[in-house]
């Protein structure tokens, strides 16, 4: 069996624009549960996402201490997204689910729904 027969066609895409990822389950996400409707359809996570992207950081974010300075969202806003969010394939669902990246997702939908945004993929059985 050749190496592309265990792959989904989706996971040829290195990039995809916040729009398409827009459709995708939102999965779990803080302070909502687990969500298994789609992100364009979670308003409340939406709206959350969003307000939590335009504030300026604060606290631990992979080991560092950031305090004031420019929000994610002016930061995506001015160079993109350069931080790959993760996809998760569930089989069982033939579902396509966001485990990371809501925040840099919204954000690009609100600035600009086409931006082409990093996409990385794991596989859960």
């Amino acid at each position: 069996m050749s190496a592309h027969e265990h792959m989904n066609n989706k996971q040829l895409s290195l990039f995809l624009p916040a729009r398409e990822l827009m459709n995708y389950t939102a999965g779990h996400t803080e302070g909502h549960g687990t969500d298994y409707t789609l992100l364009s359809k979670s308003p409340n996570v939406y709206k959350q996402k969003l307000q939590q992207s335009k504030e300026p950081p604060s606290g631990y974010y992979f080991g560092k201490q950031h305090k004031g300075g420019e929000s994610l969202y002016d930061s995506i806003k001015q160079e993109g997204v350069k931080t790959p969010i993760t996809l998760r394939f569930r089989n069982k669902e033939n579902d396509i689910q966001i485990d990371d990246g809501h925040h840099r997702i919204v954000s690009a939908h609100d600035i600009d729904p086409n931006m082409e945004i990093p996409v990385r993929y794991r596989d859960i059985n």
